[in-house]
């Protein structure tokens, strides 16, 4: 089975630049006041980044996490920074359908990195304890380069599918270590490079970190030197809000799939030292934590969150700096809107708010707007007649209804029966207003419950005649159907949890990036105020101002009932913005983009980890 809705070649990126990748650099780094980073970062001392997960240049993601690493490379490309992505090659990839029962199917297909557009570029080895023995294990090294950017990308035939298996399993742990240990030997030994900082996007990467230390040791001789230099120059980045959830692996499998690895004797007896202090089991957080001197969460909230339930290995809290994830703007934003943006001063060459970008955006033109937005509307019922729904039919939306989505990974804490909480109502307003509704989004294979609800949520469709029409999933969820979505809708809904069972604060969303390309694409966002959506209440927080209300259109209530009931009722509102179509509306469209665009910049997210990883001295 052929995976036809995941491009083979990557989608060029909307604006091509005359200028060398090195001039754009220097003129980034002198629009963020950082000109002496341009020694630093180099094609052989880039910044290095590694990554369980990828999305795009012809490799599939499984979600966020995979996203953000993408659009990490597209900005890097874009400003001409130096960056080497270090990321697997997955032979496997799995595509989505719903059966006639609407239960979730997944199918496998293979894939070669060939067909991709990498090229092999060499091999090397990594070695497991098997029976008392040492087995070599050879990886293929493939490479993808553009530029200032490039992605090796560690493969071989046994690598299997993205997150395939527990996280804890024996094959996640030989794929971690696989990229890891293997991807640090192929820029050493193959590519030749060496990065002037290592960014960790989670801690499943941790083991580059240890293979780094290990090389540091046989040129010092001296662990604590060796273990304070790796420390200077790594950053952690965390994605997840709670330590106790995250990957462990015990003492017998950092033996068997480890150790073998490792030359230093003093490094693996401090190893074993921390993990049997631990009880025998080990958190790679708490491994990360010990081998990086900076971290960060990915949003103001999820740091502030992250600094409260994340412990050191000695027991002792641990500081996260927010940087808020943001997205390649050329990637998602509609090419008009874009030049449009550019054009009328709200961003500069480097795509950065301007200096006075939130007086620009009032005074942008309202029918320009609605131009744009009528023509990336038409776009989407173009692309989702492409496309099949629950019933593997065709999607047809009449020419002037509107379009309101929930797109994203299928979770939990997401809520995506939220708005189906009063099938009846939720008919109501559809009906009313015409309207339709778009979801999508994938289950893991192993989340049954999950797998459970959505069959629940296209049940409860199937049985009102009114969402039967007017609502339809769509199979597969991929980057083509972001990006349309994401240009062309109406209103979007994003309604992860923000309160427990007793009714307590909580944060589950460390940041979402979903609902930042519906404000580039200038929807109506309706949210929970979670993830980096709240960012501008953490800012009003921080300076002093406790009653911040979010730019967007906020989901609230002290329960869940309440919160459904704000929900249905900001739906309302929305539509009746959408339909009165006037000042009011298109001044609450500016209002999300004051509060958001210098939050959703990836140049922004850019100059951030820059200034993370080089503190200016």
């Amino acid at each position: 089975m052929k995976n036809e809705h995941f491009p083979s070649q990557e989608i060029n990126q909307n604006i091509e630049s005359k200028e060398s990748s090195s001039e754009r650099f220097t003129k980034f780094l002198e629009a963020i006041d950082r000109p002496d980073l341009k020694e630093k970062l180099k094609t052989e001392t880039p910044f290095g980044y590694m990554s369980m997960e990828f999305y795009g240049e012809g490799i599939q993601g499984g979600g966020g996490l995979g996203m953000l690493a993408s659009d990490t490379f597209k900005e890097a490309k874009r400003l001409g920074l130096p960056l080497t992505t270090v990321t697997p090659f997955y032979p496997e990839e799995k595509i989505q359908s719903i059966d006639g029962n609407f239960n979730q199917q997944t199918d496998v297909v293979k894939v070669t990195p060939e067909e991709r557009g990498f090229s092999k570029i060499g091999k090397t080895n990594i070695k497991t304890l098997i029976q008392n023995k040492e087995v070599e294990t050879e990886i293929d090294i493939y490479e993808k380069k553009e530029g200032s950017v490039r992605i090796i990308a560690p493969t071989e035939k046994n690598f299997g599918a993205l997150y395939q298996g527990t996280n804890s399993s024996d094959h996640r742990m030989y794929q971690e270590i696989s990229l890891s240990v293997g991807g640090y030997k192929a820029l050493k030994e193959i590519v030749g490079i060496n990065p002037s900082i290592y960014q960790l996007n989670e801690a499943p990467t941790v083991f580059s970190a240890i293979a780094r230390l290990d090389d540091k040791m046989q040129e010092t001789n001296d662990f604590n030197k060796a273990l304070k230099e790796i420390r200077k120059n790594t950053i952690y980045t965390n994605h997840t809000l709670v330590q106790a959830v995250e990957a462990e692996f015990t003492i017998d499998q950092f033996e068997r799939f480890l150790m073998p690895n490792i030359k230093s004797n003093e490094i693996k007896n401090w190893l074993r030292e921390k993990i049997n202090g631990k009880g025998g089991v080990m958190k790679l957080s708490t491994l990360a934590i010990e081998l990086s001197e900076k971290r960060n969460g990915v949003s103001l909230l999820h740091a502030k969150e992250a600094g409260k339930t994340y412990k050191d290995y000695d027991g002792n809290p641990v500081n996260f700096e927010g940087i808020t994830n943001g997205i390649s703007i050329e990637r998602w934003g509609n090419p008009e809107m874009i030049a449009y943006l550019e054009k009328a001063g709200v961003i500069d060459e480097n795509q950065l708010p301007t200096k006075d970008f939130d007086k620009k955006i009032d005074e942008l033109d309202n029918e320009k707007l609605k131009d744009i937005k009528d023509e990336a509307r038409k776009n989407l019922y173009q692309f989702l007649t492409t496309r099949k729904n629950q019933y593997n039919e065709s999607i047809n939306i009449p020419e002037g209804a509107k379009i309101i989505d929930w797109k994203r990974r299928m979770a939990g804490y997401k809520r995506p029966g939220m708005i189906f909480e009063d099938p009846e109502k939720f008919a109501e307003i559809l009906n009313k207003t015409n309207s339709y509704f778009i979801m999508a989004g994938k289950a893991h294979q192993n989340d049954q419950p999950m797998q459970n609800e959505l069959k629940r949520i296209l049940e409860i469709v199937d049985k009102n005649p009114i969402l039967k029409n007017r609502v339809h999933f769509v199979q597969n969820y991929d980057e083509p159907l972001a990006r349309a979505l994401a240009q062309g809708s109406d209103i979007s809904l994003n309604t992860p949890q923000v309160k427990d069972s007793e009714g307590r604060n909580i944060s589950t969303e460390a940041c979402g990036t979903s609902w930042e390309k519906d404000i580039l694409g200038n929807c109506i966002l309706i949210s929970t105020p979670d993830g980096g959506v709240a960012d501008p209440i953490v800012i009003g927080e921080e300076n002093g101002n406790k009653n911040i209300e979010l730019p967007a259109l906020e989901i609230s209530g002290e329960t869940y009932a309440e919160e459904v009931n704000s929900l249905y009722e900001q739906l309302n509102k929305a539509e009746k913005l959408i339909a009165e179509n006037g000042e009011e509306y298109h001044n609450f469209i500016k209002k999300q983009l004051k509060g958001y665009l210098p939050i959703i910049c990836g140049s922004r997210m850019e100059k951030d980890y820059l200034n993370l990883g080089f503190p200016k001295e």
